[in-house]
């Protein structure tokens, strides 16, 4: 089976990134939730695999815990980044260096991907 996107499962909790982030309070922990789920997607689209296995035998982790800290720190900048520039467009990007993070968790040719 390749890899195909679906709603993405979050390594990093709320309370995690809320630490990361230095939020200390709860009146943005819907936007936070949202804001996790968007970046791990992200990684996920970039990797072409999912984060925490559901569906993709070539998953990186089968748990939250067997996440490599590189990922989680992808995630926990992504989030960092909108939160912290939410509202002001053109403004928001992660570093350059940043995405290269993920790299060496790129699938780029899929050994289960028939279409080739």
């Amino acid at each position: 089976m390749i890899y195909q996107e679906s709603e993405a499962v979050s390594p990093v909790s709320v309370a995690e990134a809320k630490n990361y982030m230095r939020v200390y309070h709860d009146l943005d922990d819907t936007l936070i939730a949202s804001m996790l789920q968007s970046a791990t997607a992200e990684a996920e689209h970039r990797m072409q695999r999912e984060v925490i296995k559901r569906n993709d035998p070539k998953a990186l982790a089968d748990t939250a815990e067997n996440v490599p800290q590189s990922v989680i720190m992808f995630i926990l900048s992504a989030v960092d980044t909108m939160y912290r520039f939410r509202g002001q467009q053109g403004e928001a990007t992660l570093k350059d260096y940043l995405p290269h993070i993920l790299d060496p968790y790129i699938l780029y040719i899929r050994d289960d991907d028939s279409s080739y």
